[in-house]
């Protein structure tokens, strides 16, 4: 059974590679690790890994401001 599921396993792998052009075993199998990482919450991708949300124009996307809704000493 492991030998089967090895086979499989590199079966998939090289179609993988087909497809996206990799030539490098090692390549491509940290690509698929970190795919996985990022796509199950481990890890972020490289862009979002510093922690800054900005924007290209430097504002950040999570900050707003509604001034008219603060009357009366911050109630609402």
């Amino acid at each position: 059974m492991a030998d089967d599921f090895s086979e499989r396993c590199e079966q998939a792998l090289h179609a993988f590679m087909r497809e996206f052009g990799i030539t490098d075993r090692d390549r491509a199998m940290r690509h698929i690790v970190k795919d996985w990482l990022i796509s199950h919450g481990y890890t972020k991708p490289a862009d979002e890994a510093d922690g800054t949300q900005e924007r290209a124009d430097g504002r950040d996307p999570e900050f707003v401001q509604y001034p008219s809704y603060y009357k009366d000493g911050g109630n609402l």
